[in-house]
């Protein structure tokens, strides 16, 4: 019985090996190691046209920053002051 147990725990431990040698090699084929997020799973860098510059894929309308209207002055008749 000892036999098929350490004979299941060899196994278990090549199969570890081969597995983490895959993910070794994926990542240098890949390019995975030097950048972090090379296929923009994680979130998109774009450029100021709205296009991301590692995927090609443009920004969503919920995305696009929208102008803020409270910096822009507005001349309201009602508080001017005639006569002045």
């Amino acid at each position: 019985m000892r036999t098929y147990k350490r004979d299941s725990m060899k196994w278990a431990v090549t199969a570890l090996a081969i597995l983490l040698i895959g993910v070794i090699l994926a990542g240098i084929i890949t390019d995975g190691f030097q950048d972090g997020n090379p296929y923009c799973w994680f979130g998109h860098e774009y450029d100021e046209n709205g296009i991301c510059t590692k995927c090609g894929a443009e920004k969503l309308v919920e995305e696009v920053e929208q102008p803020d209207d409270s910096d822009v002055e507005v001349d309201d008749p009602e508080t001017e002051t005639e006569g002045a």
